[in-house]
């Protein structure tokens, strides 16, 4: 095993521009390494993008709804066929996942339109980029990148704010959706939650599906999910990811993440602890 992190792996690269894609996700990435020179574009780009500024430099975006300044640990957002105009400068270290809708459909969470945004990134979501793009540069995804995708997918629903589903969504459905986001690791039922909002159970999944495109239950698990995912990805014992996200014990997330990903949360952290070995408990 490599004693390089992810992020020294990343900073190790030659200088240029580097490319591999994830062919079972249909993500591809695009590594700039030490950039030697400036670097204009205008684009309606055919997939969403999620970027990093890893080391060196950043870069300036200009789009319908403002300007966008991004520098060393900021990530950035861009919606699929979004318009806009960057600038990055001679010198620049960042990463970018180009994400197809199909992808990001399959993370089980709406993802309402975003536009263009930016904002410095949680010490743990760089880790989880990092780790990927070592995964997917390597040629070792082999499918195991959704994971981390999901949980990306997610953070960027809660850090930038997409609009919300109100304008299809009834109070009911939304006051149960809060609390779903406020209760999902408890063992409230369902249909405990439509009495609360005045409805009955049936009925509330449909207006839950209708305002939302799944059902409380399935939007359930995909909070439980995240939850696991991200306490994995810091180092946890499954034990404890099951404990903290829901799940009533360790062959209970087995079962579902592999369900899920097709592959079980120990192995899953194994394989991202083979290029991120300090995200493994010891």
């Amino acid at each position: 095993m490599s004693a390089l992190t992810p992020l020294e792996r990343l900073l190790a690269l030659p200088p240029g521009r580097h490319h591999a894609t994830a062919e079972a996700s249909g993500v591809w990435l695009m590594v700039g390494r030490a950039l030697p020179k400036e670097l204009r574009w205008s684009s309606v780009p055919p997939a969403a993008s999620l970027s990093v500024v890893f080391g060196e430099g950043g870069c300036d975006v200009e789009h319908a709804g403002g300007n966008i300044s991004l520098r060393h640990g900021d990530w950035m957002w861009i919606d699929s066929a979004y318009s806009h105009r960057g600038h990055g400068y001679a010198g620049s270290d960042f990463l970018t996942f180009f994400i197809p809708d199909a992808a990001i459909q399959c993370a089980g969470l709406d993802l309402a339109p975003i536009g263009a945004r930016a904002q410095a990134a949680p010490e743990d979501l760089l880790t989880t980029m990092y780790a990927l793009a070592a995964l997917v540069l390597e040629g070792g995804a082999d499918g195991h990148e959704r994971v981390a995708l999901d949980a990306l997918l997610d953070h960027i629903g809660d850090h930038f704010e997409p609009a919300d589903a109100s304008g299809k969504a009834t109070s009911a459905a939304l006051a149960a959706k809060q609390m779903l986001d406020e209760e999902f690791c408890t063992d409230t039922g369902i249909s405990t939650i439509a009495e609360a909002v005045g409805l009955r159970g049936p009925d509330l999944s449909r207006r839950f599906v209708a305002a939302f495109g799944l059902t409380p239950v399935q939007y359930r698990k995909q909070l439980r999910l995240r939850a696991a995912t991200q306490r994995l990805a810091a180092g946890a014992s499954v034990g404890d990811a099951s404990a903290v996200s829901g799940f009533s014990d360790n062959a209970h997330l087995s079962r579902t993440f592999q369900a899920q990903y097709g592959i079980t949360p120990s192995a899953w952290q194994r394989r991202v602890g083979l290029l991120a070995p300090e995200l493994v408990s010891n």
